[in-house]
């Protein structure tokens, strides 16, 4: 894995911002504010609690560093009060339309289900914003609220990759793309889950410096500083998954290779290991055979397809890798308890 160093972290700064934080910092040093910066968080019902608290956390340690805060930090919602997240989560929130409009940074974090209750407020908000130079960044699959708004620029978008073939079918305005996060001059991107502290990271070189930033992943135990180059599948490959780097390899494969399976001979002479060799690793470190590790890896994109997209049950089969419905159904009662149809039925019941 990548170790920490001043090298790595955010050496290339996004075009434009340069200027607009020095604009920024003057303007604040004249006022004699000991606030740095000016940090909102936006939560829609439903958010992520893992990437909120990680994200705000980070903030937060820095801000335990100082003497007096040195940033002053929002955390927002369409209107107010107690908001649930996953997970049975619960945060306090400001409601948006009484927070401050003078942030410089402003992230929001979501979920797949986008509920946003007063959009054309929200979006004439969020407008105001971005015309005072504010970034605007989306945590994971809050940026499906951006491109509901009309507000997606198209700077690339940072997607995770189990994520991705959900999002094609949508037909974003930007295109998605393998990195942790994407850094753009007025809109930031994050894959969500981890990737969401290199987020922070980042912003904390930006705000402060790199020092600052290292010291902030060290604290957390991360050792990958932010990269602003570092993708999703580097990080998977370089990631002790199992302790095995064959199998790791193996997994990877079978991760590009769901909708089109690779056979177990052609999956061995990509790695260059006897298929014996191949199934004692598995063994060993998977306590199951690459055979069947593929096909729990196909099962589970099935069931987030079923679970979190329009596609019919039939389409479905084949974007994960099965002949047909007929195929996917047995299998699928068999690792979830339920078939296809059966949980596609109780989703849209509880939508209602």
């Amino acid at each position: 894995m990548k170790q920490v160093t001043t090298e790595s972290l955010c050496d290339a700064k996004p075009v434009g911002r340069d200027e607009v934080m020095a604009g920024r910092s003057a303007g604040l040093g004249n006022s004699g504010s000991d606030i740095r910066a000016r940090i909102g968080l936006l939560l829609l019902p439903g958010y992520a609690i893992e990437e909120y608290a990680l994200f705000a956390a980070a903030l937060e340690r820095i801000n335990n560093k100082s003497q007096m805060p040195a940033l002053r930090i929002s955390v927002l919602s369409e209107q107010g009060g107690i908001l649930s997240g996953n997970c049975g989560s619960f945060a306090s929130t400001q409601a948006v339309d009484k927070g401050q409009a003078d942030f410089d940074y402003f992230f929001i974090f979501g979920d797949s289900h986008v509920h946003i209750q007063r959009k054309s407020q929200l979006t004439a908000y969020l407008q105001r914003l971005r015309q005072r130079n504010c970034v605007i960044g989306a945590v994971g699959d809050a940026v499906l609220a951006l491109e509901k708004m009309g507000l997606l620029q198209k700077e690339g978008l940072a997607i995770h990759w189990q994520r991705r073939s959900l999002y094609s079918e949508l037909e974003l305005t930007a295109d998605a793309s393998d990195r942790l996060c994407n850094i753009g001059p007025h809109q930031w991107t994050s894959c969500g889950q981890t990737s969401t502290l290199d987020l922070a990271i980042h912003l904390i070189a930006e705000i402060f410096d790199k020092s600052t930033a290292i010291e902030l992943a060290q604290d957390f135990i991360h050792s990958r500083a932010y990269d602003i180059q570092a993708t999703q599948t580097e990080e998977i490959l370089s990631a002790a998954m199992t302790g095995s780097r064959v199998v790791n390899r193996a997994i990877e494969l079978f991760r590009q290779n769901i909708e089109f399976p690779l056979t177990m001979q052609e999956v061995c002479k990509t790695i260059d290991i006897s298929q014996r060799q191949l199934e004692r690793q598995f063994t060993l470190f998977c306590s199951m055979s690459p055979s069947k590790f593929y096909r729990e890896q196909r099962l589970a994109r099935a069931r987030e397809l079923v679970l979190k997209s329009n596609l019919g049950l039939s389409e479905v089969a084949f974007v994960a890798g099965f002949q047909g419905i007929g195929a996917l159904t047995p299998a699928y009662r068999r690792k979830y308890g339920r078939t296809p149809s059966y949980e596609r039925r109780q989703m849209r019941f509880a939508a209602h």
